[in-house]
């Protein structure tokens, strides 16, 4: 027995209502599946170049028309063309925006001025959020505009594709 073993413990509501151990296993299970999970937006897929120029063609209606030529199909060099574009020009990709993160941006994002422990959080919640190393802030007031820029552009374009 190299693993510690831990013993299943109903609580004393639990052992009221006459549970067994495994029925009150299985209500807690389901109690915190039910649990609301936190507010999250959901990243949008990254747009490349491909994707860019395949809404500049829709909107003017160019694909409409080679469809058109093609007899109503899709052109296979457009597709072929936009997968090619998509991964010569990489944008970064973001992680999920929690609750807490958007709390946090809309608190700032019309600031011109922000607290020190405002900006080691901006920081560190960039750095999580594009995924690098934490960079200790310095006094580089280019830097931290930057870095909520940044933010405040993301929960944008979150708050777009909703």
């Amino acid at each position: 027995m190299s693993k510690k073993q831990t013993r299943f413990r109903r609580t004393p509501e639990e052992i009221e209502q006459g549970l067994t151990v495994e029925q009150a296993k299985a209500a807690r299970k389901a109690n915190y599946q039910k649990k609301e999970q936190p507010e999250v937006l959901r990243a949008p897929k990254p747009e490349g170049l491909g994707d860019k120029v395949e809404k500049v063609l829709k909107s003017t209606g160019v694909k409409a028309f080679v469809e058109f030529l093609n007899g109503g199909k899709e052109c296979e060099g457009c597709q072929k063309r936009k997968e090619a574009l998509n991964k010569i020009t990489k944008h970064r990709k973001a992680k999920n925006l929690e609750l807490s993160d958007i709390e946090f941006i809309v608190k700032i994002k019309d600031k011109n001025t922000l607290k020190a422990t405002e900006v080691m959080y901006l920081y560190m919640m960039h750095a999580r959020i594009y995924n690098y190393k934490y960079i200790v802030p310095g006094n580089c007031a280019s830097c931290v505009i930057q870095r909520r820029n940044d933010l405040v552009e993301l929960y944008n374009l979150y708050h777009e594709s909703k």
